[in-house]
């Protein structure tokens, strides 16, 4: 009974009944010899049992982890540590399947983390935030940490935000500089710039835009320079007033985009200066002729009578007096011969 008890793989003995029987051989008294084989043989069962379960609770420990939490090298490891142990394949096949439904799921998650934490690494005007969005759900469903999950929704919503005031800076940015050169708002237009390249927008739009402000800035400087010319031009008295620069001066502005209310005002205002110089002229002219004869010659009656005119025509006051001056002598000139003419008369009356 003893031989038999213990003949069996250190594995397949029965421990209890072997040690039973051990004990039964011992009262009975079989050699010791015999007693010391099968010692020796229980033994080793012993030994190799207790190996087998504590390799199969290993095992079973390592696998009964979440998929998501098991540790798949070590559990691989006590798996094969299981088989050589003896466990049975029963067991070591179903623990291999739970260590490769571990892998797998692993794999998918930390697929789905490294994917969602390339859509977000970009700079936030970079990140393709309606696919970062969309690898979200995904990467929850997965098994991704709540707070890598977290973090990548919280870059895609500063992403969208930036991209949101770059949008909105560009689109401002355009509308700004979007008017005639003599309509763009400058101040405005330099603001949205300042803005836009705060925001991020593409250099190519920001150097379109600069150089329809620059332009804008250069037109409208011209435009004030040409009114301010214009308007120094007019200013003058209407005598003083010179008629051709003036001239020159407001087709300038017209040219240069001044109002035409303002361009028709100052064409008026040259139009009044060359009507009063021409009349200024013409009385000075009339003056100048009617005393321009000898003293003798000239029709006093006629010369007085165009002082008045000239002087409200605007003839320049030393003319006027010159021709005064003129006026006085013929008249003095003809007083003297007719008296001269009349005493004569009467000499030889």
């Amino acid at each position: 009974a003893l031989l038999a008890a213990v003949s069996a793989e250190p594995l397949e003995v029965e421990v209890g009944a072997a040690a039973d029987a051990l004990a039964a051989a011992e009262s009975a008294g079989v050699a010791l010899e015999a007693q010391d084989s099968a010692r020796a043989k229980l033994d080793a069962a012993k030994a190799a049992q207790q190996r087998r379960d504590e390799a199969r609770d290993a095992m079973g420990a390592a696998v009964a982890q979440p998929l998501l939490l098991l540790e798949v090298e070590g559990a691989t490891a006590a798996a094969e540590h299981a088989a050589a142990a003896g466990v049975g394949m029963a067991e070591v096949a179903w623990a291999r399947e739970k260590i490769e439904e571990a892998r797998e799921a692993q794999g998918r998650r930390d697929a789905a983390q490294a994917a969602l934490q390339a859509a977000v690494a970009p700079a936030a005007l970079q990140v393709d935030v309606a696919a970062a969005e969309a690898l979200v759900a995904p990467a929850e469903a997965a098994g991704v940490p709540e707070e890598a999950v977290a973090a990548a929704r919280g870059l895609v919503d500063q992403a969208r935000e930036a991209q949101r005031r770059r949008d909105e800076a560009q689109a401002a940015l355009l509308a700004a500089v979007s008017a005639e050169p003599l309509e763009v708002e400058v101040g405005a237009a330099a603001d949205a710039l300042a803005a836009a390249e705060s925001a991020g927008v593409a250099l190519e739009a920001q150097d379109s835009a600069r150089a329809k402000l620059d332009a804008a800035k250069a037109a409208q400087q011209r435009r004030d320079e040409a009114r301010d010319a214009m308007g120094a031009a007019v200013a003058q008295p209407l005598l003083l007033l010179e008629v051709e620069g003036a001239t020159a001066a407001a087709e300038h502005a017209a040219a240069a985009g001044v109002g035409m209310a303002e361009v028709a005002w100052a064409r008026e205002k040259i139009e009044e200066a060359r009507e009063a110089q021409g009349r200024r002229d013409a009385a000075q002219a009339a003056l100048q002729a009617a005393v321009a004869p000898a003293a003798l010659q000239v029709d006093v009656a006629a010369a007085e009578a165009l002082v008045a005119p000239a002087e409200a025509a605007g003839v320049p006051e030393e003319a006027v007096a010159a021709a005064r001056g003129l006026v006085d002598q013929a008249r003095e000139a003809q007083r003297r011969r007719d008296e001269a003419q009349a005493a004569l008369l009467a000499a030889v009356s």
